[in-house]
């Protein structure tokens, strides 16, 4: 075997050593990726679910005061209830659009998101003050793939904006 030869048989050899090297390393890669994109999510759902604790405190807080506001219609509210209840709505739908944007950008699970957007809907029905707050422009301070979203679920609630 003259040098020529042997050049060449040590060049294929790297190639094929080469080869491998990346489709070891496109494999590293990938499994990095699927776990860096895992960690994402699940933060992103603790990050969540703290916020959604965070609301039920809120709920919890002032249950007395809420139990009152939604048996009364929005112009009949004092201060103080109006007060609370703006807060109340700020919190909900807040959490409702994070729910609703963390369900489209693929970290927060189906079920999870269904459940919460649910009942966040179900809100509505059961006080009707928030509703009024909506309509009365809250609703301008959130995305418009939410506020889409809400009043296709939630029909009384669309408003004429022209």
């Amino acid at each position: 075997m003259d040098h020529q030869d042997f050049a060449q048989l040590l060049g294929n050899y790297g190639e094929f050593v080469g080869a491998i090297a990346v489709v070891v390393t496109l494999v590293y890669l990938t499994t990095q990726i699927r776990q860096n994109t895992n960690a994402i999510r699940s933060s992103a759902y603790a990050s969540w679910n703290e916020a959604a604790q965070s609301w039920g405190d809120f709920v919890a807080d002032n249950a007395k005061t809420l139990a009152i506001v939604g048996k009364k219609p929005l112009d009949q509210l004092t201060q103080e209830e109006l007060f609370i209840a703006v807060g109340f709505a700020t919190k909900t739908f807040s959490q409702g659009q994070a729910a609703f944007l963390h369900h489209q950008a693929g970290s927060l699970p189906d079920e999870v998101s269904d459940a919460y957007l649910r009942g966040f809907l179900n809100a509505f029905e059961v006080n009707p003050v928030l509703g009024g707050i909506w309509r009365n422009g809250m609703r301008d301070a959130y995305a418009a793939s939410f506020v889409q979203y809400v009043e296709q679920k939630v029909p009384a609630l669309a408003t004429d904006h022209s």
